[in-house]
């Protein structure tokens, strides 16, 4: 099966190619409805709102515009067999069930729209991706601090399928997971360049639950788990990776990594024998 990728630039994941890249579609969890005022407030660019007035109309008796692959309103009878996926994201009344969070994870949202969206307004992770983009576009960027990935998988991957060694599971999700929370880092410390500094990984830990199927999309959620300093001036990242397939966890990688300058590391990768002699002796 074919999927849309939108691949993420090749130099934020330190890699030469773009063969070589495993994550794509970047996005956090969109906005489920936007009120009145915030739409009108983007709706004087208009050629920049054109996009996100495909996804989002005005809900009956509101002022707020939900977005088309989101269900507004779940009847009581229909949200009974789902009342642990809604309870936190929507308001019981008399009749039903009335969204009231404005952001609702995507593994969730997801899940959500396939049983109560139709077909035609449900969307994939690369509209995901366009509808994030837009948004940025117009200047609004109210997103929580998970970024969401989907990684490419495909089966004509050189390295990871086709090239003749010992294959070792789990690495292909291990380097996903790791130029994924690149992204992530750099993303979230905007002080912190690419060319200036770089993360070098100290402890990872993996969990695989499932295997992959490759006919299946694969989302990736990564999350900051802990941000500190080593008291050496050394910036502390623990993120967490998380692989969805079908809406299901199949492997969670744990990472804690320390930000060092790019000219160290850069020295370290240097052909310097006689330095090499000094440290033997």
């Amino acid at each position: 099966m074919e999927f849309r990728h939108a691949l993420v630039s090749k130099t934020i994941v330190h890699k030469h190619d773009n063969d070589d890249v495993l994550v794509s579609n970047v996005r956090k969890d969109l906005p489920t409805f936007l009120t009145v005022d915030e739409f009108d407030q983007i709706s004087v660019q208009e050629e920049k709102i054109s996009y996100l007035k495909k996804h989002y109309r005005l809900a009956e008796g509101t002022q707020l515009y939900v977005r088309k692959s989101v269900p507004y309103y779940i009847p009581e009878d229909s949200a009974i067999s789902y009342l642990e996926k809604i309870a936190s994201y929507y308001d019981k009344t008399d009749s039903g069930h009335v969204l009231s969070s404005k952001f609702i994870p995507e593994i969730t949202e997801e899940y959500l729209s396939n049983h109560f969206v139709s077909i035609k307004n449900q969307i994939d992770k690369k509209t995901r991706h366009k509808i994030y983009l837009a948004f940025h576009r117009v200047g609004l960027s109210c997103f929580s601090t998970d970024h969401y990935f989907s990684m490419v998988n495909t089966l004509d991957n050189y390295y990871f399928y086709r090239k003749a060694h010992e294959h070792v599971p789990g690495t292909m999700f291990v380097e996903a997971a790791r130029q994924a929370m690149y992204y992530h880092y750099y993303a979230n410390r905007p002080k912190d360049k690419r060319g200036d500094v770089t993360l070098s990984i100290k402890k990872i830990n993996c969990e695989f639950f499932n295997y992959a199927d490759s006919n299946y999309p694969i989302t990736i959620r990564v999350q900051t788990t802990s941000d500190e300093s080593d008291g050496k001036k050394s910036k502390i990242d623990r993120g967490r990776t998380c692989f969805y397939q079908n809406g299901n966890p199949i492997a969670e990688i744990e990472f804690e990594g320390v930000c060092i300058s790019l000219k160290l590391f850069a020295r370290m990768r240097e052909k310097n024998p006689t330095r090499i002699i000094g440290i033997c002796q």
